[in-house]
């Protein structure tokens, strides 16, 4: 069973031998008793049966392999109100925070819009949040991450993908992880806060005076590249991905010329030969 200690700017901590999915328990417990849930709270578990991703994806994480981590957010405890267009921009506060984590740790790794973590042009780790209504009125957030840590090459999920133990050659201790990547989006959460949930205000944090959305955009590899965005209908667009907008949409140069900003889609990298 995953074992965490106490983690640094987090309300509570619970820790799962075994779950379908984090994310689903962590409504289903704040529909149960709201009351013993702070603002910022981590439901985590190594062994999921029934995770998903983005479009109903399916992903699982084999006993002792894998980190499937869920943090519930509840704004409403915040001295500053977050209004829920600015919700979307606490799964990026997520990935840059693992983003950061596995640099302390000598891993290079980079954002693919708008919620997978690469190394190289394989997917590590990705990120799922889901609106949850307060029964008080108002929302709360569940950010869902899972990160493929100690699968070998057989057991990976999906072609694409990688591990940190193929990335590094060596196995990571699980709890050490998950607390590392939860204090480090604990910081950016205040940080954020602080900022009055501005992304255009610079962060105090790390010692770096640069906004969430700079973060971002140094972050992000899909900007200057060609890629596929797979629209909500059936619809695709090819192009180059120019920049993020101030509220965060990808902002496309589509082969026709026309540049529009996007919110949503299922976007591909396109490798030179696919261009």
């Amino acid at each position: 069973m995953l074992e965490l200690g106490q983690i640094e700017g987090l309300d509570r901590v619970l820790v799962l031998p075994q779950v379908g999915s984090t994310n689903d328990y962590a409504r289903q417990v704040l529909d149960a008793e709201p009351g013993s849930w702070g603002a910022f709270n981590l439901i985590a578990t190594d062994t999921q049966t029934r995770g998903r991703g983005r479009l109903d994806r399916i992903w699982l994480a084999p006993a002792g392999k894998n980190l499937a981590l869920s943090f519930l957010i509840r704004p409403l405890f915040s001295t500053q109100t977050l209004p829920l267009e600015g919700y979307h921009w606490l799964g990026s506060l997520a990935a840059l925070a693992l983003a950061d984590s596995l640099g302390r740790m000598g891993v290079a790794a980079s954002l693919k819009w708008p919620n997978d973590l690469l190394i190289g042009q394989k997917k590590l780790a990705g990120i799922l949040t889901q609106l949850l209504p307060e029964k008080e009125g108002g929302y709360a957030l569940v950010v869902g991450l899972g990160l493929n840590v100690n699968l070998e090459a057989a057991e990976l999920p999906v072609e694409g993908a990688t591990s940190l133990l193929l990335a590094t050659g060596r196995p990571h201790e699980l709890g050490a992880l998950a607390g590392e990547i939860a204090s480090s989006f604990a910081a950016y959460y205040r940080a954020f806060e602080a900022a009055g949930w501005n992304p255009q205000i610079p962060l105090d944090l790390d010692g770096r005076q640069a906004s969430l959305l700079e973060r971002l955009e140094t972050q992000t590899s899909t900007l200057g590249r060609r890629v596929t965005l797979h629209l909500p209908g059936g619809q695709q667009v090819q192009g180059v991905a120019e920049g993020l907008t101030p509220g965060g949409e990808l902002e496309l140069r589509a082969d026709s010329g026309e540049i529009r900003a996007y919110r949503v889609g299922d976007l591909v990298h396109l490798r030179p030969a696919e261009s």
